[in-house]
């Protein structure tokens, strides 16, 4: 919906893109918790076109109610007598390493990434709960495929033959894994896969 109305602004790349701000509950309370819808809408933040915004705490996947004394919660550490530190990932949840972990390597990689950055957004509409969109800048490729499905599906890559055309392979940029660009690529149920494309 919301890039569906980019022809009423001047440059929709300068709009600021953000799943939480202080007067919304948090992000990974208002998809219940759920660490794999929480990856997908972050994934989705950082590689859209835009400028994203990211409230304090998402990065620990931060809870809260509709309260805007709870939504505004201490940072766990930097304080004495604080039982966590996430400045310096000590004693937090095997969950909040998980979500501290994701936008670790998705940051670190974006800040390199020029087509995320400055490139031109291309995008194709869902079919069969898969939303697939590309970043591009020159000759610099990246592609991202949302899977809302709960199984694993099957990506027909043949409908993207105008922006893959000449590509051989792909690497996964949180797994490093390797992707041959063929007819099909399978996709885990209920992710985003962010792609380097070659």
């Amino acid at each position: 919906k919301v890039l569906a109305s980019d022809y009423v602004y001047g440059n929709p790349y300068d709009l600021v893109v953000f799943a939480g701000n202080h007067d919304i509950k948090r992000i990974h309370s208002q998809l219940n918790n759920n660490m794999s819808l929480f990856k997908m809408a972050m994934a989705f933040i950082l590689t859209t076109r835009g400028i994203p915004q990211i409230y304090y705490g998402t990065e620990l996947a931060m809870k809260s109610s509709r309260d805007h004394g709870d939504i505004r919660s201490d940072f766990p550490g930097g304080w004495q007598g604080d039982k966590s530190n996430a400045f310096e990932s000590k004693g937090l949840k095997k969950w909040q390493l998980d979500a501290q972990d994701y936008l670790k390597k998705l940051l670190k990689w974006r800040g390199k990434s020029a087509a995320i950055t400055r490139g031109r957004l291309v995008h194709y509409k869902p079919s069969g709960g898969l939303y697939t969109y590309f970043r591009l800048y020159n000759d610099e490729v990246v592609m991202v495929v949302v899977n809302n499905n709960k199984n694993v599906k099957e990506l027909d890559l043949r409908r993207f033959s105008d922006v893959l055309k000449g590509k051989k392979r792909a690497i996964g940029v949180l797994d490093q894994k390797e992707y041959l660009l063929g007819k099909k690529m399978s996709i885990p149920g209920k992710s985003t896969v962010v792609l380097d494309i070659y």
